[in-house]
């Protein structure tokens, strides 16, 4: 019944109106509402509709050390006999790699690369002094110029491993590995054909050619050359992992770089805060009464917002709550950390509706994970439903959505403030259903007027809206402008200038989409903490590279 994350995990279970147990799993049957809990903290929660038929679910593998947070993913128990149904559980494979790469330096002393590709846990440092310790085969890492030390290595002659103590991780295993191995492609890129792969047709997106888009084919290998080439030694490389190209309403490009794959869900970060603006309008479409407008104390308690300026939906997709929450500032009880480790309150809704108030909402901006997950207390409560049924009726099965795994709070349902695990191809989607004006293969699935209002101008970031210092303003944010939950933003592209709108978290999860030119990109990448990299790629590489191969620029 248990496995690990990556194993298949077969779900069999005899109902009765008690409730039933299994040698590896506590059923618990309230009414039509299903429980079964594992000894190793997953769980699988479903209802039960009409006899025969099968129990819609989902399966939560609980999170771990290496991989975040506990995610759900939808499972369905299918009646296999009388007071029998069964079903298959398929846990996210969550992995931990190091690449070390130990060289010389030009005074003689010995260099270490460190690359993390799923979190770049080094952060911006990835160079490091190689220094030997005074026991035998022991090594320091520490940062040049006599910084303290990042990590302590020990190196087995025997089997030649080498096991390191960072951070939270105690005695990593590293291996050694040729560099021209299948492995290694993940820290020293790898050289690509002159032909670009076409997408793989498949029953969600239309696909088609560069050349039928309008580009130059050409042109756009030479982008997708060059980010396949990057090495992991590089100073400041940009770390790409996808990158997909749609036009016209096409797939015309899609490329994996440094391992990844079509098939694999990818980290969204705070990528995936934007399909909380995106529910809402999917509920206004069906005929909620929902607005940006909305106040939140219509579904949850706010003991201590003002009484004349009541927190709005808008407000929180907007990062304006005035709630105290600032996820640039642990000393915020909101801040996102805080949140996550406070351990007294699984229902993170009522942990951040309960903040205290210390600005007017919609007077500052403040950027609040918190505050952006409350928008599903809105959700929930205006539809009936969990916001992971939400996700899944609403978006991914009529979008065409495949392995999407969602992150959740520890109460179990949905948490908006990102990092759920979605392949790009599906990520992507949601770029075209706003550039399509909420239609998807021709059927409105988001209200018209709430897609126009939500890439509409509606906060400047800037120190004077966040009430920052020029140095603390700086040392968070990149500027831009805000709509509900899409980040705008303007490239430039010869001598002029277009606007764009798009979602984004942190490493280089984009979805860009820019009208001008009929156009939706795609990326993910690994340069986590680094801000300054992946920040500039909407320039660097989609205006630079991608709209430059376009026949006509």
């Amino acid at each position: 019944m248990e496995a690990d994350d990556g194993e298949l995990v077969p779900l069999s279970v005899s109902l009765n109106e008690d409730g039933a147990a299994t040698d590896s799993a506590t059923v618990v049957q309230n009414q039509n509402e299903i429980t079964i809990e594992f000894a190793s903290g997953a769980y699988f929660k479903g209802k039960m509709t009409e006899r025969a038929q099968p129990i819609q679910g989902f399966y939560i593998q609980p999170g771990n050390q290496i991989g975040g947070q506990a995610l759900a993913h939808p499972v369905a128990l299918a009646a296999h006999s009388d007071g029998e149904w069964r079903g298959t559980a398929t846990p996210l494979a969550r992995q931990f790699t190091v690449f070390m790469d130990v060289s010389d330096a030009e005074d003689g002393a010995l260099t270490a690369v460190l690359l993390n590709p799923e979190r770049n846990i080094t952060g911006p440092a990835r160079r490091y002094d190689f220094n030997k310790a005074a026991d035998a085969g022991a090594y320091a890492l520490a940062l040049p110029g006599g910084g303290d030390d990042f990590a302590s290595l020990r190196i087995e002659k025997a089997d030649s491993l080498m096991r390191m103590d960072f951070g939270p991780l105690k005695d990593f295993e590293l291996s050694p590995i040729d560099a021209d191995s299948s492995i290694a492609v993940g820290f020293v890129g790898d050289k690509r054909s002159n032909e670009l792969l076409s997408p793989v047709p498949a029953n969600d997106w239309l696909t088609g050619t560069p050349e039928d888009a309008g580009f130059k084919r050409g042109a756009l290998t030479r982008v997708v050359q060059d980010l396949a080439s990057a090495s992991g030694g590089d100073k400041s490389p940009s770390l790409v992992h996808s990158l997909l190209v749609a036009r016209g309403g096409k797939l015309i490009v899609e490329e994996y770089f440094r391992d990844h794959s079509r098939g694999e869900p990818h980290d969204t970060r705070s990528a995936g805060k934007t399909f909380a603006s995106i529910l809402v309008g999917a509920l206004i479409q069906e005929g909620h009464s929902l607005s940006s407008d909305t106040p939140i104390n219509k579904f949850i308690s706010v003991p201590n917002e003002p009484d004349h300026a009541p927190v709005t939906i808008g407000d929180l997709l907007t990062h304006q709550s005035g709630l105290d929450c600032y996820d640039g500032d642990r000393d915020t009880a909101g801040h996102e950390d805080v949140m996550w480790n406070q351990g007294d309150n699984p229902n993170f809704w009522q942990y951040i509706a309960q903040l205290d108030s210390v600005a007017e909402p919609g007077s500052r901006y403040a950027y609040c994970s918190g505050g952006m997950n409350l928008v599903g207390a809105a959700l929930a409560g205006a539809s009936g439903e969990s916001v992971l049924s939400l996700l899944q009726t609403r978006l991914f099965e009529p979008l065409g959505f495949e392995n999407a795994y969602w992150n959740v709070m520890p109460n179990g349902e949905a948490y908006l403030g990102g990092g759920a695990q979605l392949r790009t191809r599906d990520l992507l989607k949601i770029g075209q259903l706003y550039l399509d004006g909420g239609k998807w293969r021709g059927k409105q699935l988001i209200d018209h007027n709430w897609v126009k209002e939500s890439i509409l101008a509606k906060v400047e970031i800037t120190p004077v809206t966040t009430g920052l210092d020029e140095n603390a303003f700086n040392r968070f944010y990149f500027g831009g402008t805000d709509g509900l939950a899409w980040h705008l933003h303007s490239i430039t592209v010869g001598e002029k200038t277009y606007q764009t709108y798009e979602a984004s978290g942190n490493g280089g999860q984009l979805v860009v989409v820019i009208p001008d030119f009929d156009l939706v990109v795609g990326m993910t990448g690994g340069n986590y903490g680094q801000g300054y990299i992946w920040g500039k790629w909407r320039q660097q590489i989609i205006a630079d590279g991608v709209i430059a191969a376009l026949e006509s620029e």
